[in-house]
């Protein structure tokens, strides 16, 4: 457990730091809106299993490499980010145990890239509230791998319509949050299976 949040004068931690915290299970490093990322920053944390890191002006963009050693990684939390604008299409594909994942309140993230959530096979709940996404991409819940979703919550987003079927490989949802958007009605293609039972 290594607990570095709300340190406003942080700018950077060494990437040897971790060497000697090869089983460090929970990290935060949240609140730190200067602390710079690399993307051999997590490289010896294969052992973590929660990561929090939110209100980070620094953080711009996560591409493909930046959380490929976190395998089993269960908890990211990647609120409140206010510089975020873009997500790589494989930002989250080494994430396969990953069962909780809080993208909220990025206010710049407007848009996901197709199958984005494509690998996270184990995921349970999905938090993308307060963002200004206006739309989903076709292919945002895959074809089937999020079947363990159950809450899925795009409250507070700016989204006016969905592609048809885009929550219908999500097969165990119980709870969808989609207030205060911009629907102005709500089609029963946009489920299709996925709440039927």
């Amino acid at each position: 457990w290594l607990d570095t949040r709300n340190n406003n004068n942080l700018t950077q931690l060494p990437t040897d730091l971790f060497l000697s915290l090869k089983n460090l299970r929970v990290l935060y490093i949240g609140g730190n809106p200067q602390l710079s990322f690399q993307d051999v920053f997590f490289t010896f944390l294969g052992s973590l299993t929660e990561l929090y890191l939110w209100n980070n002006s620094k953080l711009i963009s996560i591409n493909d490499n930046l959380f490929a050693p976190l395998t089993n990684l269960q908890i990211l939390q990647l609120s409140e980010n206010q510089q975020l604008t873009t997500l790589s299409s494989n930002a989250f594909a080494f994430l396969k145990k990953l069962t909780y994942l809080d993208l909220s309140s990025n206010k710049r993230l407007t848009s996901l890239p197709e199958n984005i959530f494509a690998s996270l096979e184990n995921l349970e709940v999905l938090r993308m509230l307060y963002n200004n996404l206006t739309t989903l991409p076709q292919n945002a819940f895959g074809s089937s791998s999020l079947s363990k979703l159950t809450n899925l919550m795009l409250s507070y987003n700016q989204l006016e319509n969905f592609q048809e079927n885009t929550f219908a490989p999500l097969k165990s949802l119980e709870v969808l949050y989609l207030s205060y958007n911009q629907l102005t009605t709500i089609n029963s293609n946009w489920f299709s299976s996925s709440m039927t039972n």
